[in-house]
């Protein structure tokens, strides 16, 4: 699999990643890292990084390093520990697979403040489907 070329065509495609500014940085098999910077639509009525957005990040980052492995996922479990609350700033989320089998993947992903604070931490189960990763063809 050609990870840079995922990274791009997930990066100009993806409309609820892009909705959202995240977006993928790095790619490599069975890891990944994204991020977006945090901006008030990200905040809840408390006037603090809302815990859904983290989640969402954790969300894309664990699917991406589980597809890195040439099928596409979907998550079938998520548990999100969170442990401080966000400063401004960009928000990274660094995945790394645990465990493959043929229709089960697992990683963990933490997610940081651009101080390097870890923010949460996170475990994903994700089922692996048939379908290869196929990415359009340049024109």
């Amino acid at each position: 699999m050609d990870y840079e070329r995922f990274r791009e065509h997930f990066n100009q495609n993806d409309v609820f990643s892009m909705n959202n500014g995240m977006k993928i940085l790095k790619m490599e098999k069975g890891y990944a890292e994204a991020e977006f910077d945090y901006e008030p639509n990200h905040q809840n009525f408390m006037g603090t990084l809302h815990g859904g957005a983290l989640s969402t990040l954790a969300d894309i980052t664990a699917g991406v390093s589980i597809i890195s492995f040439g099928k596409l996922v979907v998550t079938l479990n998520a548990n999100i520990n969170y442990v401080k609350p966000a400063k401004k700033g960009k928000i990274r989320a660094v995945a790394t697979a645990v465990h493959r089998s043929r229709q089960i993947g697992s990683c963990e992903v933490r997610i940081y403040d651009e101080e390097e604070t870890l923010l949460c931490f996170c475990s994903y189960i994700m089922f692996i489907t048939a379908k290869d990763v196929v990415l359009p063809t340049a024109e």
